[in-house]
């Protein structure tokens, strides 16, 4: 009995968890990776002048429709909401366009803060964007390794909290409890990359994962009395060793971190001395841009990387704006990287530069 009792008060969901994963690990692998991207997935992008509504099935997209609106009033658009009411599916996800959000590449951050990545990216949100920390909500994900240097680079995407809310009330006016919030990008096909709620708790649980839930429920019924706890002594077996194993993994693991943090903090130490006196900060370059770059253009994206800095925006005049670019001390060796094209909605020019800093001992401030 008191095993039992044990059993049932502290490790049932772990047990089932582990069960099911071993059940999960039959299924031919094609089969199981349907699944698991979702084999039925509504996907609503939210533009500015039209709502666009998608299905992927597997790695498979299909538009279903395209939904012209006024003024960004949404939440009356009975027309979304029969679209949405014809459609079966297990997974639902909101996009908008990235042009409403904030990303980041941040190149060559140690390796050993892979585990910890999440805090350290929270820490780093007050340097990345001109908002409090507890004002937004992000995600990120690793775009690049490198095994010789130990580093890796990572993509972030930051959304104010309160559009993020927003959104999800649009869609609960609809009739859809989204899954996920993710960005929008040039290829509507695309898989997502983002989860902007996977911070918080999820508004609803998945519908493919409960009827997973319920099938466990009943196989477990099933075969309860008959191997429930032989096979329940071997997984607490398995589970100590793994502990163990753990364990000692985990002092490998720091005393390697230490060794190498011994050899390299003195060189580090330089680096990051010299590398903040030398490039300047992301705010004194936001700073820079907002005050030569007229009122009539506006930015869509800022990348620095190094001494390295692309922009991409609209303006009236992209080839004026390089002239003006050109005239600060703070940036030189202005470049195109694509052809200007006109909106006509906009009536601007989409433009994307690529230019250089001067370090901070060469230029006036």
């Amino acid at each position: 009995m008191e095993i039992l009792k044990i059993y049932l008060q502290n490790d049932i969901s772990r047990f089932i968890a582990w069960w099911t994963g071993e059940l999960f690990s039959l299924i031919p692998e094609k089969i199981y990776h349907m699944l698991k991207v979702g084999s039925n997935c509504l996907v609503i992008d939210i533009l500015d002048d039209e709502i666009k509504i998608g299905r992927f099935r597997g790695e498979d997209f299909k538009n279903l429709a395209t939904i012209k609106t006024s003024c960004n009033d949404y939440n009356n658009n009975d027309a979304v909401k029969k679209v949405v009411k014809q459609q079966k599916t297990n997974k639902i996800i909101l996009r908008i366009q990235e042009s409403k959000s904030m990303t980041r590449i941040l190149q060559d951050l140690p390796k050993i803060i892979e585990n910890n990545l999440e805090e350290a990216l929270f820490f780093e949100l007050e340097k990345l964007t001109p908002f409090l920390p507890e004002d937004l909500w992000f995600d990120y994900r690793i775009c690049g390794k490198n095994s010789e240097k130990g580093t890796i680079d990572i993509q972030m995407a930051m959304v104010p909290k309160k559009n993020i809310l927003e959104l999800v009330e649009l869609g609960q006016s609809w009739g859809v409890d989204p899954d996920q919030v993710d960005l929008v990008g040039d290829d509507a096909s695309k898989q997502t990359k983002f989860n902007f709620l996977k911070q918080v708790q999820k508004i609803r649980p998945s519908r493919f994962w409960s009827i997973n839930r319920i099938q466990s429920v009943i196989a477990f019924s099933l075969f309860f009395g008959v191997i429930v706890f032989p096979i329940f002594y071997q997984y607490q077996t398995l589970q100590k060793l793994n502990r163990q194993v753990g364990q000692i993994k985990i002092k490998a693991e720091n005393s390697l971190i230490v060794q190498n943090k011994i050899n390299q903090i003195t060189s580090e130490s330089l680096f990051f001395s010299e590398y903040k006196k030398n490039i300047p900060v992301f705010a004194e370059i936001l700073d820079e841009l907002t005050k030569i770059i007229p009122d009539d253009a506006w930015l869509v994206r800022l990348g620095v990387s190094g001494t390295s800095v692309k922009i991409s925006g609209y303006a009236r005049s992209a080839s004026h704006l390089i002239e003006i670019i050109e005239t600060s001390n703070f940036f030189k060796d202005v470049v195109p990287d694509s052809s200007f094209i006109r909106d006509p909605k906009l009536d601007r020019e989409r433009f994307k530069f690529s230019f250089r800093l001067e370090k901070s001992g060469e230029t006036e401030r």
